[in-house]
């Protein structure tokens, strides 16, 4: 492919880079809002260009420290940001780009980068099917750099949007473990509860991840407040005996022993949290 320009531009540091370009050494860390060079290239389409930055990010654990990785992996970023801005109707390169730059954000600890990276493609899938797929990371991002307020906000955009229904399963799957943890984390179980019942539910869940799940759906019920006779636990508690009986019928020719050992403890553990609480 032929190469169209190559350039340096400067990226701004955020509060998570500047305190990852620190951590390898003793220096002063720079400061937030300073920028740093990094080299871009614009290659003949957005196909070429995501594919390069596959290769960039495969380089950046050869870097020799950690302030070398910071560095590649932000050039990374920089150069996937070329494809909303060269081929702004390439709606799918798009989103494969922002999801590559929100995937190394967060792994280098880079939310606010992340943030930056999914705000700047949403308007180009508004309303589409790829609308919450970036809807709920951007409310992770958000979550991860401490802005809660918004976090909700972009879950419930996630959640709300038509095209939601439509996610794949395993979008789907990881979408509400978010949000019910985030709510978890907020110390809010009913509304955790709620999105831990929906994974259990997706249609085509696997039995051992509904197990999981419903698990987890009891474990919130039964930090209610506002539910005196235990009611939402005791509907928890059937749910799941149910979805462990249904997990060992379907996979009883075929259930790993991890699979087996995880259905033991489970139903163990669900008679601890149980009886911890008079039931």
């Amino acid at each position: 492919m032929i190469t169209k320009s190559v350039s340096r531009v400067l990226l701004r540091i955020s509060a998570g880079t500047a305190l990852c370009l620190a951590a390898y050494a003793s220096a002063e860390p720079p400061k937030v809002g300073a920028m740093i060079p990094v080299q871009i290239e614009v290659l003949g389409s957005p196909t070429a260009q995501i594919n390069k930055c596959e290769r960039m990010r495969g380089d950046i654990a050869s870097a020799p420290d950690d302030a070398a990785r910071i560095q590649r992996a932000l050039e990374v970023i920089a150069n996937l940001d070329v494809v909303r801005r060269a081929w702004p109707k390439a709606t799918d390169a798009i989103v494969d780009a922002a999801l590559m730059q929100y995937d190394i954000a967060m792994e280098f600890n880079m939310p606010r980068n992340a943030v930056d990276a999914l705000a700047a493609a949403l308007p180009s899938v508004e309303k589409s099917r790829h609308e919450p797929r970036l809807e709920y990371r951007l409310g992770a991002a958000y979550e991860a750099a401490g802005d809660l307020s918004a976090a909700e906000s972009h879950y419930h955009a996630a959640e709300k949007s038509a095209h939601f229904k439509l996610v794949d399963r395993i979008e789907a799957d990881d979408a509400l473990q978010h949000i019910a943890m985030f709510y978890a984390r907020q110390n809010k179980p009913r509304e955790s509860l709620k999105r831990f019942r929906a994974a259990a539910d997706l249609d085509g869940q696997s039995p051992t991840l509904k197990v999981l799940h419903r698990f987890a759906a009891l474990k919130e019920a039964v930090r209610l407040s506002d539910d005196a006779g235990r009611d939402e636990a005791k509907r928890e508690a059937q749910a799941l005996r149910d979805a462990i009986k249904d997990a060992k019928d379907k996979t009883k020719n075929k259930r790993s022993s991890s699979d087996a050992v995880m259905l033991t403890d489970v139903e163990r553990d669900m008679q601890r949290v149980l009886s911890e609480v008079g039931l």
